[in-house]
């Protein structure tokens, strides 16, 4: 199974007015990580739980929105493998919290991960992207961005269509 590793905030509604302490899908991100799934595709899903106005956060907390997440998933005939993430708030400087690359990092390690092969899929205005950069990883970018080289893609959807498309051409 080739691995996909997906930023939180790409398949999470992070708008203000979402509620932090709820697991709230973007529109389409659910079909989309299903697609993977059924594409053989083993989905990692990393990123930040702990906004920086979020000062409530507890483990046991983590555990049911990402619970809530992987079944929301399921529910939609698609399958998370794995949830990385730091839990730490941003005055932290945790070394695994975006922009900095450790989380990735430790990802690939564990996985025996080449990141420059792995697809990323992360904001053009997010964090991760930066990480992403900073780790080598093969950045594909939701939304626009002059800044870099990666693919962008207006919609998590045809990103996953750009993998699968070029999934079939090398195969």
């Amino acid at each position: 199974m080739q691995p996909v590793i997906v930023d939180l905030d790409v398949i999470r509604d992070i708008s203000p007015d979402a509620a932090a302490d709820q697991w709230n899908p973007r529109p389409g991100s659910l079909e989309a990580i299903a697609r993977l799934s059924r594409a053989d595709r083993r989905v990692l899903v990393t990123g930040t739980a702990v906004r920086s106005t979020d000062t409530t956060v507890t483990l046991d907390r983590l555990t049911r929105l990402h619970n809530r997440m992987c079944q929301a998933a399921s529910n939609a005939g698609g399958e998370i493998d794995a949830v990385c993430f730091c839990p730490h708030p941003p005055q932290a400087q945790c070394p695994c919290r975006p922009p900095r690359p450790g989380l990735l990092l430790d990802i690939g390690l564990r996985l025996q991960l080449r990141l420059d092969t792995v697809p990323y899929l992360t904001l053009a205005g997010g964090d991760g992207r930066l990480a992403g950069q900073a780790a080598g990883a093969r950045c594909l970018v939701l939304g626009s961005a002059t800044d870099t080289d990666a693919p962008c893609f207006d919609t998590l959807d045809a990103a996953v269509q750009f993998l699968l498309d070029e999934n079939n051409a090398n195969h």
